[in-house]
């Protein structure tokens, strides 16, 4: 009997091949734009009256603090979140985001999630369950086509379409009622915040309000409107044995880093009040460049 070696590589690029034409993704080119919400009144955030015409920022340069910061924002939410991320880990920090962003929706919030999709392995049902809240949606930034599989099968699946899925979304911006946000370097996970046990990073991010605040919403719109943004429904059906009641139960029993008191008014006019007025200047890269090759 003889024994014909194949060469390895050769496999791999058949396997290759065929999941790569298993799925496609289609850029949303004709899609209505939806735009941000106009500001909330100021009687729904008296503590900006007497600081709206000057831009504050407030440096979140500890974790813990720069958490419990993003936590109120979200609790203090009257009308619309906006929320844009890298990464949202399904840890103490997630979980406390994720149900914060829950209870503001159950509020009757409208809230808008984009995510990068590098790190959505295995999520995508999770996505939907939430989602099915009237007043949550959620699209993926620059989706991989095959969405089953781990990390290694949707890369490998996807590999003939390394030009496109080379651009990726690292933006982090959290913008509650056309009034307050926040921007920086972190992400939605444990180890941003100073919780992880095996690492963590140091970063800052920026509690903002004033007139800069205006560019923030056209900032998200820009990311969230463009053809490559796909909605969680566009991208799978989801898993019939969750809904938003499971995931809900699910959540209520997973660790998650507790949600602190709703900031009163003396609270947020006393956070801004320690602030520094500032001339400031939103730079945002432009989505375009996904998918051209360059």
């Amino acid at each position: 009997m003889r024994t014909r070696l194949v060469n390895p590589v050769f496999h791999v690029l058949l396997i290759v091949l065929a999941l790569g034409g298993c799925a496609a993704i289609t850029p949303q080119e004709d899609r209505p734009a939806d735009k941000s919400m106009a500001p909330a009144a100021f009687e729904r955030w008296p503590a900006l009256s007497p600081i709206a015409d000057r831009n504050v920022l407030v440096p979140l340069n500890e974790g813990k603090t720069a958490l419990n910061w993003r936590l109120q924002l979200l609790q203090s939410a009257t009308q619309s979140i906006d929320l844009q991320t890298f990464i949202w880990r399904t840890y103490a920090t997630g979980n406390a985001i994720l149900a914060a962003v829950l209870d503001a929706a159950g509020r009757g919030v409208k809230v808008r999630v984009l995510l990068d999709d590098s790190f959505l392995a295995h999520a995508d049902p999770v996505l939907h369950a939430v989602a099915q809240h009237p007043n949550i949606r959620y699209r993926i930034y620059n989706p991989a086509a095959n969405r089953a599989g781990g990390t290694v099968t949707r890369q490998l699946a996807n590999i003939t379409e390394f030009n496109r899925l080379n651009h990726r979304m690292h933006n982090k911006l959290l913008l509650v009622d056309g009034r307050v946000g926040i921007v920086g370097g972190r992400n939605q996970a444990d180890e941003y915040f100073g919780l992880r046990q095996q690492q963590n990073f140091r970063d800052m991010e920026v509690l903002l309000q004033g007139p800069v605040i205006n560019d923030l919403a056209p900032a998200f719109d820009l990311y969230w409107n463009d053809e490559w943004s796909i909605d969680i429904d566009a991208l799978t059906e989801g898993d019939p044995g969750l809904n938003l009641i499971s995931e809900r139960q699910a959540l209520a029993a997973a660790p998650r880093y507790p949600l602190p008191p709703v900031a009163s008014v003396a609270q947020w006019r006393q956070v801004f009040e320690g602030g520094f007025a500032a001339e400031l200047e939103l730079i945002v890269d432009d989505p375009q460049q996904v998918g051209s090759g360059e």
